[in-house]
């Protein structure tokens, strides 16, 4: 029997690759460190005496259908997470982790759902898959194979568009294309009729409105003048308002809120 050989460090030793692409969730992992208190290790084959079933390992099971068991450590009772009996499977001269446990079926079935999901939940983060694949794929080894990424998966990652960015250059950039789009012009032809229509219709009102500078768009250097009603205290607090409202033009929504131009 092999001499076990005792290491005096902690997994918080053990670096992590950078070059792993799959990132997990803060909230992920504490489900993940719940389960495993739980139920114990289920990346290998584990298999439930009680029901007679399988909980964890069905695909490595079906690869290695001519694997012999061999049990190394047999527990007079269930230790905390249901384990009684611990060893592995050999399979072509190699040793691959086996548990036995004595679980109810709910808790047997809930372990499988466990098993399954903690292998899907984290996400690649497709710039380092993509750089590793194309640095494994250099015909020394079929990767296709071993590493499960078939010659259409990669494919699609190959091509895929990939940009680097933060929300916050996506949000600047859509408002930038925003601004651009915006003509001066057509801004300010449409206040001037505005106020031709006001000065016939309302020129009481004319009179008594204040004058404020709008900036005519991000990248242009002419201003629209637009005339406002006192009653409103405050129009940067209001133009501030109606643009978190959703209004596609703030400074047009203010004054046909406030000053009556629409065809009376």
């Amino acid at each position: 029997m092999k001499k076990k050989t005792k290491i005096n460090r902690t997994v918080a030793t053990l670096a992590a690759n950078p070059r792993n692409p799959n990132k997990m969730a803060d909230e992920d992992k504490a489900r993940m460190a719940k389960s495993l208190a739980e139920f114990g290790d289920l990346s290998g084959i584990v298999f439930n005496r009680r029901t007679k079933q399988l909980v964890g390992g069905h695909q490595r099971s079906d690869v290695m259908q001519t694997g012999k068991i061999i049990i190394t450590e047999a527990l007079a009772k269930p230790d905390r997470d249901g384990t009684v009996a611990r060893g592995y499977v050999e399979h072509l001269g190699v040793q691959y982790q086996y548990r036995e446990v004595d679980w109810p079926e709910a808790r047997a079935n809930a372990a499988m759902l466990a098993a399954n999901r903690f292998g899907r939940v984290g996400e690649d983060d497709p710039g380092i898959l993509k750089d590793v694949l194309l640095e494994l794929d250099t015909g020394e080894f079929d990767t296709a194979a071993l590493t499960g990424y078939d010659e259409k998966s990669m494919e699609n990652l190959m091509t895929q568009f990939y940009v680097d960015t933060t929300k916050e250059d996506i949000m600047k950039e859509q408002e930038q294309k925003q601004n651009d789009a915006i003509n001066p012009d057509d801004i300010i032809t449409s206040f001037s009729g505005h106020i031709e229509r006001l000065a016939t219709q309302h020129p009481e009102r004319l009179r008594d409105a204040q004058a404020i500078v709008v900036p005519a768009g991000r990248g242009h250097t002419r201003d629209c003048l637009v005339l406002y009603d006192p009653a409103c205290a405050d129009a940067a607090t209001e133009l501030r308002r109606l643009a978190d409202a959703g209004e596609h033009s703030p400074v047009a929504a203010m004054l046909s809120a406030l000053l009556p131009l629409g065809g009376e």
